[in-house]
């Protein structure tokens, strides 16, 4: 999986993006059903923060399809994970 990110402007842009994928900080989502237009992807998560303190209290840094950020409580990203795996 993260070499599939290695040839993209995340390896130029983060240095520790590999470590950070790998010990399980970060997880990605790949999604099979992307539009071209990030708007219709809003909905989609694309990939979440999995430790930290604010994750251990339940709250989850998530980048949507839209790439837009926001903290999510930990039940929402769940709910929308289920729904995306369908």
């Amino acid at each position: 999986m993260a070499d599939d990110l290695a040839s993209t402007s995340l390896a130029q842009t983060s240095p520790y993006w590999r470590t950070l994928i790998d010990n399980g900080s970060v997880a990605v989502v790949w999604n099979s059903d992307l539009k071209p237009d990030p708007k219709d992807n809003s909905s989609l998560v694309m990939t979440y923060n999995n430790a930290g303190l604010f994750s251990k209290l339940g709250r989850v840094w998530v980048c949507w399809g839209d790439l837009r950020t926001e903290y999510v409580k930990e039940e929402l990203l769940r709910s929308q994970l289920k729904s995306q795996s369908r």
